[in-house]
């Protein structure tokens, strides 16, 4: 078990149950309905397939099998689809957001339910057919080869990395204009009801859409601050010649970890509600838990006697 990172896996396994907990919220809430909330699902599951993957190449050192490049190939894949996921679903949330702030008359013909049903099924789509190639032509980056995929192993071929470069420009470039249009919105500056609500997105009506565009903002800059050092490091590594740390390589890639974690924290602080319908799914889970552990006690005593 040795080179397990203790960090690496307490990320992980929070993103992993944190992810499915916040599912299930948002699943089980009435408050939380509609085109907004299939989006934030999309983000949750695109954050989960991230999580899984990280815990994959934890269990791999746990189970101290050896370095295996066709395993290390899966694991960049879906972690590059999964990440594809999340910065295509934030610009298509910086979209909704603009027609909901800007042209609420309007909200209700242009985002339907029926459309953002086909985005999701594009971008997980789109993203599983680009990133192939990283499913090929992986080189080790450590001079000692170890059995983690993820510190000693690039998780990007040069080909894959320029896709994620060119979807990492374009969508900065739209959540810009998006949201710059949307902070000159006069309307922008009031503490206005959701208009998501009255235009058929049935969001809790409580939340000001000021609230919620300031809570994606929110996501989408802490997901590009975190991921940059990682993306840097990695373009080094690929395209030029200086020797980086195998330890900084592994702690950048941490830091973008982080930022399945941190959109929980803004969830829970910028949405009341969102706050009664987790820890409901948490006492809700936690008691099927105990029921289960309760029952097998007994089923064990019952074959003892």
């Amino acid at each position: 078990m040795t080179g397990i990172s203790p960090t690496r896996m307490f990320l992980s396994t929070a993103v992993v149950y944190l992810n499915f907990f916040i599912y299930i919220s948002l699943h089980r809430t009435q408050d939380f309905q509609g085109v907004l909330v299939m989006l934030m699902k999309s983000l949750t599951i695109a954050d989960l397939i991230f999580g899984l993957a990280c815990q994959m190449d934890t269990i791999k050192l746990m189970l101290d099998l050896g370095p295996d490049i066709k395993t290390c190939n899966v694991l960049s894949y879906a972690i590059n689809v999964s990440l594809g996921v999340v910065i295509v679903t934030l610009g298509y949330i910086s979209y909704e957001r603009f027609y909901a702030i800007l042209y609420p008359k309007n909200y209700a013909s242009v985002i339907t339910a029926r459309k953002v049903k086909l985005f999701i099924c594009f971008s997980y789509l789109s993203c599983a057919v680009i990133f192939i190639p990283s499913l090929f032509g992986l080189e080790v980056v450590s001079s000692k080869p170890q059995k983690s995929c993820l510190t000693h192993w690039e998780i990007y071929s040069s080909s894959s990395f320029l896709l994620m470069l060119l979807l990492i420009v374009g969508n900065v470039f739209i959540c810009t204009v998006f949201y710059f249009c949307i902070s000159l919105d006069s309307a922008y500056n009031e503490e206005t009801t959701c208009t998501c609500a009255k235009s058929g997105s049935n969001f809790n009506q409580s939340v000001s859409d000021k609230t919620i565009a300031r809570l994606f903002l929110g996501i989408v800059i802490l997901f590009y601050t975190m991921w940059l050092p990682f993306m840097m490091m990695t373009f080094i590594r690929l395209f030029t010649s200086i020797k980086t740390s195998d330890t900084t390589y592994s702690s950048f890639f941490n830091l973008g970890l982080g930022t399945a974690i941190i959109k929980f924290v803004l969830y829970f602080k910028l949405l009341p509600s969102f706050n009664q319908a987790f820890l409901e799914t948490c006492v809700m889970v936690g008691f099927k838990c105990l029921d289960c552990l309760v029952g097998l006690c007994v089923t064990h005593t019952a074959e003892v006697e």
